[in-house]
C-alpha cells in the first residue's frame, strides 16, 4: 500500500508532493512519486530533472516519510501520461493518489481533455486534487 503522487516540478507541483506526505504519514505508508518525462525529454517543464527530485525525495526522508521513485520515459501525449500514473497506482496498491491541478483555459481543457479528469474517473482508490498554488515556491 501506498501514497501515489504526480509529480510536476513547479510549486503545485510540490504542494502535492507535501499533501502526499501528510496522508501517508496519517496511513503509515510510503509515498511513491512518479515523474513522468514525455518524448521531448526534459525540455518540457512538466518533466523533473535528477536534481529536483533528489530533493523532493530528500524532503519526504528528512520528514520521515519513506519514498521511492517512478521514473516514466516517452510517453507521448496526455493519455499516456493518465495511463502511466494509474499503472503504477495499480502496481504499487495505492490507498491515494495525488495530483496537483494546474489551471489552464476553459477551451484548452475542452479540446485537450485532461489528466486530472481522466485519473479522477478512471482510478481504482480516491483521488486528491490539489489546487494550483499562488504562494512563493518553499523549494527556493
Amino acid at each position: 500500500m501506498s501514497v501515489v503522487v504526480g509529480y510536476i516540478p513547479t510549486k503545485t507541483g510540490f504542494f502535492a508532493v507535501t499533501e502526499a506526505e501528510r496522508e501517508a504519514r496519517a496511513l503509515d505508508v510510503p509515498v511513491v512519486i512518479v515523474n513522468v518525462v514525455g518524448y521531448a525529454g526534459y525540455t518540457v517543464p512538466t518533466a523533473a530533472d535528477e536534481r529536483d527530485l533528489e530533493a523532493v525525495a530528500a524532503h519526504l526522508t528528512a520528514h520521515g516519510v519513506r519514498n521511492s521513485l517512478r521514473h516514466i520515459n516517452q510517453v507521448f501525449d496526455e493519455e499516456s501520461v493518465t495511463e502511466a500514473i494509474l499503472t503504477v497506482a495499480r502496481e504499487e496498491h495505492a490507498t491515494l493518489i495525488v495530483l496537483g491541478l494546474h489551471r489552464r483555459p476553459l477551451i484548452t481543457k475542452r479540446l485537450l481533455g485532461s489528466t486530472a479528469q481522466s485519473i479522477v474517473v478512471a482510478a481504482e482508490c480516491p483521488v486528491l486534487i490539489v489546487p494550483d498554488v499562488d504562494e512563493p515556491d518553499p523549494r527556493t
